[in-house]
């Protein structure tokens, strides 16, 4: 596989004019070789880089992208260096992934249960769907299940639970607009201290279950996603990413 050949298989996958403005998903390193064997993570970290040369991969693709904004030096231990160094080529589905069909958002509205979800609003940013009436406390239970997670955190609004939106990621600074479309909880994996007391003053109930923890399930629908769209190229899910944070 070339990497124009993965740059279009990624469009068709998670078309990257969903992606936001101040997003950086498509290429971010061309080492200019083909390559059999890809390398899925949700972020590009000293071990996926080290796994990715040690399992005979060529490319990565991520989740997050490796550069976000114009870079003006870069140090012998930035993982941006090591993958040059070792000849990979790095991709990320950022955003376009979140919105993206059989993406982010979709997987975690199918691990959630929910029914019939659909598009947030006009956009792409989440999925709203339906539960059998609950309370918050019962749904928080149902995500720390699903995810198998010790604990989230729930602010709760007191109200009964039925019509949920989900954003993977980072999606309390949605909590107006979700809200305003009348859901009654917003499942999302951050919500900053301010975010969720506005959500509390609208009525809208917040689970905040960690971000990678609503978003790395979904890495396995892109390896699934990829491989069906060249199954002559292994593509393999990382396992030695893990989350940054340890709860303890």
């Amino acid at each position: 596989m070339t990497n124009s050949e993965m740059l279009s298989l990624l469009n068709r996958i998670a078309p990257f004019e969903y992606a936001e403005s101040w997003d950086n998903s498509g290429m971010i390193i061309d080492s200019g070789s083909s390559y059999d064997k890809v390398l899925i993570a949700l972020d590009l970290t000293e071990n996926v880089i080290e796994e990715a040369v040690r399992s005979g991969c060529g490319a990565v693709v991520c989740h997050h992208p490796a550069i976000f904004g114009g870079i003006k030096s870069i140090r012998w231990t930035d993982p941006v260096y090591k993958a040059v160094k070792a000849g990979l080529s790095v991709f990320a589905a950022h955003t376009n992934f979140d919105a993206a069909d059989g993406g982010v958002n979709d997987v975690l509205a199918s691990l959630l249960g929910l029914k019939d979800p659909v598009f947030m609003g006009d956009c792409r940013d989440g999925r709203i769907g339906t539960v059998a009436p609950c309370s918050a406390a019962d749904m928080a239970e149902t995500v720390k299940k699903v995810l198998r997670l010790p604990f989230v955190e729930l602010a709760d609004a007191g109200r009964k639970v039925k019509k949920v939106c989900v954003i993977g990621g980072s999606g309390g600074s949605f909590a107006g607009e979700v809200s305003r479309l009348g859901c009654d909880l917003l499942v999302t994996g951050e919500c900053k201290h301010s975010d969720a007391l506005l959500a509390l003053s609208l009525g809208l109930s917040v689970i905040a279950a960690g971000h990678f923890e609503t978003e790395n399930p979904s890495m396995s629908a892109l390896r699934d996603l990829l491989s069906a769209g060249a199954p002559d190229c292994e593509f393999m899910l990382s396992s030695s990413f893990c989350a940054p944070f340890e709860r303890i």
